[in-house]
């Protein structure tokens, strides 16, 4: 906790943590110094293989976007989504690339994405609902392309993502099909 208190005592054991020493440690610059302090996190190893394609937007926002792994077959395949967690304000679908999931369903025979969606820090919930189901459809309007059966669509998460895969689940087909919108 950050109290007055506490900050000028960290001042004075660390008074190089007063970045603009002004004899007042604030809390960023705490934070900062503790930062540099901490060695980094290395980064967790990917065991997934590269993606068929990486980063492809689906939707106008930066956050829009999605990796593919295109399973092997000569049929169209099921394609299941990941939809990471972190409470709609954190998370990556980077996430998934750190155990062997990916890897397992390629095996079977199944394709898989993985989808990023903009955060409830920056549109209402339900946009970022729709956000995970416009990626749906973007993945279904790619199905002669991808190879899949747009018909056999599945998808999980943690937390947030797990929730989302709930709300999918229970909500029809958004699909326009009159639109020139994929």
């Amino acid at each position: 906790l950050a109290t007055p208190a506490r900050l000028e005592q960290l001042r004075q054991l660390f008074p190089e943590a007063d970045a603009n020493k002004d004899g007042t440690l604030t809390e960023p610059e705490a934070r900062a110094y503790y930062a540099k302090l901490r060695p980094p996190k290395p980064a967790a190893p990917s065991v997934a293989p590269a993606p068929t394609v990486a980063d492809l937007p689906y939707g106008p926002h930066e956050r829009n976007v999605l990796d593919f792994w295109q399973a092997k077959s000569d049929r169209p395949t099921p394609v299941v989504v990941y939809i990471h967690g972190g409470g709609f304000v954190s998370g990556d679908k980077s996430g998934v690339r750190k155990d062997r999931t990916v890897e397992q369903y390629l095996a079977a025979g199944v394709s898989f994405a993985a989808i990023n969606y903009r955060y409830r820090t920056i549109v209402p919930i339900q946009d970022v609902l729709r956000d995970c189901a416009r990626a749906i459809q973007f993945i279904r309007s790619k199905a002669p392309e991808w190879n899949l059966d747009k018909t056999r669509l599945a998808s999980y998460g943690g937390s947030a993502g797990a929730g989302t895969s709930l709300w999918l689940a229970f909500h029809d087909d958004m699909a326009d099909p009159q639109s020139s919108d994929p």
